[in-house]
């Protein structure tokens, strides 16, 4: 696929967001996003799943970069929209459509044999028409899959991924009360993000 780089739409802790300029010529229409993570092969037949749409590697200032071309989500996260919205929350009518389609994908994954690891209002993305998408499954694990590290973001970690690195499907499900949470109210559900304190 040709393209070129467009401006950079997000920063992430393994790589940089841009907006991926499609050559005329090419059979794609739609913008799509050059990005560092998607979902495990098997994963993407999911209507709220990212696609990934091609990937390739490009040496630029000596510099070898690993590129993915994903979906465009034209209105950004669900973290951006908390951060737009006049009153510091979404309407209770958006987030029971926001909740049906993530419990939709939840199953989804569960479904596969897969836990998410990662489910926050940073990873939900909004396409143009309204579709609510996961993203970022960098985390994502094979369910019975042991791990040693912690995975996730403290403020939405179920307590036994706090405790014993456990993430079963069930942590995805509390991950997703949190982020309700977060999107009903726009507060966390707790104040101090620190591991330790949350352990307590």
């Amino acid at each position: 696929m040709a393209w070129s780089r467009g401006h950079i739409i997000g920063r992430g802790s393994y790589g940089t967001v841009g907006l991926a300029l499609i050559n005329p010529n090419e059979q794609h229409t739609q913008p799509v996003v050059a990005a560092v993570k998607f979902a495990p092969h098997g994963l993407g037949d999911s209507p709220h799943i990212i696609k990934c749409l091609g990937e390739d590697e490009t040496i630029e200032e000596d510099v070898t970069h690993y590129n993915l071309f994903l979906e465009y989500a034209a209105r950004g996260t669900l973290a951006d929209q908390l951060e737009n919205s006049p009153h510091g929350h979404l309407r209770e009518l958006d987030v029971k459509h926001i909740t049906r389609s993530l419990l939709r994908v939840l199953i989804h994954l569960k479904n596969k044999g897969y836990v998410h690891c990662d489910v926050k209002p940073e990873n939900i993305l909004l396409m143009e028409n309204g579709e609510v998408k996961l993203a970022d499954f960098g985390t994502a694990k094979k369910v019975g899959e042991e791990v040693k590290e912690l995975r996730g973001t403290p403020l939405y970690m179920a307590p036994e991924g706090i405790m014993r690195s456990e993430y079963e499907p069930p942590f995805d499900v509390w991950s997703l009360g949190c982020t309700i949470a977060k999107l009903v109210s726009g507060r966390h559900l707790w104040m101090n993000m620190r591991i330790g304190c949350l352990q307590q």
